[in-house]
């Protein structure tokens, strides 16, 4: 989970092999009207793809991050916004797939 008290977004490569995670991010979490996003690595990564050609992510912990989201990106995002269904159906599977 990232947390922001603004619109911040950051992808980093280090979770990359992680199929099974969920990023959550939160915007505005200090006022009384957070916003909630949740997304796959990939997900996530595909939003910063115009960027996977420079340097910060090609390293091999490299990723992104934006302070202040652009708003082709904001755009994008909203998709992802408040997925608790999508979130509750993933954690079901995993309960489901344990032994």
């Amino acid at each position: 989970m990232k947390a922001s008290s603004g619109d911040s977004f950051g992808i980093w490569r280090k979770y990359e092999g992680m199929t099974d995670l969920v990023l959550a991010y939160v915007w505005r979490a200090t006022t009384s009207a957070p916003r909630f996003f949740l997304m796959t690595y990939l997900e996530a990564a595909d939003l910063v793809r115009s960027h996977h050609n420079t340097d910060s992510w090609k390293k091999k912990d490299g990723g992104w991050y934006w302070s202040k989201v652009p708003t082709v990106v904001r755009d994008e995002i909203v998709g992802y916004e408040n997925r608790w269904d999508w979130l509750h159906k993933k954690l079901d599977l995993a309960r489901q797939s344990r032994p």
